[in-house]
């Protein structure tokens, strides 16, 4: 008799995480909602990597720009567009005298679309199913 009223009250109670997740799901703003609570998760992350971080190909991509400014080389070593985006990175950065502040600006634009992509496959993918 025990045994029956427990398998009752477990059959009967609804599944708040599925509900929440269905409720998410369709919710109108659930690209941004869903990049939100990504952001939010790495927000631990990206602080402690502040101002975030570089890899020796980058920092040779802009080296190779601003030590040799008459000429302005670019190399097809280095991926133009890549080089032109760290290099006016560190150019805002060099004019405003914080470039610890224009890289973290950087890095959380780079967070926050890459957060709205994943977004958007997690609902494409849901979406699919």
């Amino acid at each position: 008799m025990m045994m029956r009223l427990a398998e009752d009250t477990v059959v009967k109670q609804p599944n708040k995480t599925k509900e929440a997740f269905e409720k998410l799901f369709s919710h109108p703003q659930r690209l941004f909602l869903l990049s939100v609570i990504m952001l939010v998760c790495w927000a631990s992350t990206l602080l402690c990597l502040y101002p975030g971080t570089l890899i020796n190909d980058t920092w040779g991509e802009m080296q190779d720009f601003l030590m040799y400014p008459e000429s302005h080389t670019l190399y097809a070593h280095h991926p133009v567009f890549d080089t032109i985006v760290f290099v006016c990175v560190a150019w805002i950065g060099k004019t405003t005298g914080h470039w610890h502040i224009a890289f973290f600006v950087f890095t959380l634009l780079q967070a926050s679309l890459t957060c709205i992509a994943f977004s958007y496959s997690i609902i494409y993918a849901k979406d699919k199913r």
